[in-house]
């Protein structure tokens, strides 16, 4: 069965998931396609660095997933003009659909940290299996 939880907006609101200890080093992706969007997430879930991935205004047909073992934070926006130049935040410009193949969008990370998501729209997560749908969350919690 194909759920009833097809869409999830994401957009300024939401807040930070867990806090960490921080780190003054960052990286910056510009993702324009669903294989840069794959390897940025990739490159950030090992690049021992905060990461922001920002993505360009479009429609991501795709799932993604980021599993990490560092304690560095994740930005994901969406909204960004060709090159990153400047951002236009609605949810509706920047879309990941996973078209239900799976859930559309799974952040894991086995440490406190801080992952702020803003200005996507996630769109036909799978929700036959339980624990998939438009997007999971697996993280530590800091004591």
């Amino acid at each position: 069965m194909i759920g009833w939880y097809k869409r999830i907006v994401l957009s300024i609101a939401a807040p930070a998931i867990a806090l960490s200890a921080g780190s003054t080093r960052a990286d910056v992706f510009c993702v324009d396609s669903s294989t840069g969007f794959i390897n940025a997430l990739t490159a950030s879930q090992g690049n021992a660095q905060d990461d922001t991935i920002r993505v360009v205004q479009g429609t991501y047909a795709w799932y993604f997933v980021y599993n990490s073992t560092e304690p560095y934070g994740l930005v994901i926006e969406g909204g960004y003009t060709a090159g990153c130049g400047s951002r236009v935040v609605d949810p509706a410009n920047t879309v990941i659909d996973a078209n239900d193949g799976w859930r559309v969008l799974s952040l894991t990370s086995t440490q406190p940290v801080d992952i702020r998501v803003d200005g996507l729209t996630l769109l036909n997560g799978a929700i036959s299996v339980p624990g998939m749908g438009a997007m999971t969350l697996y993280l530590a919690i800091q004591p």
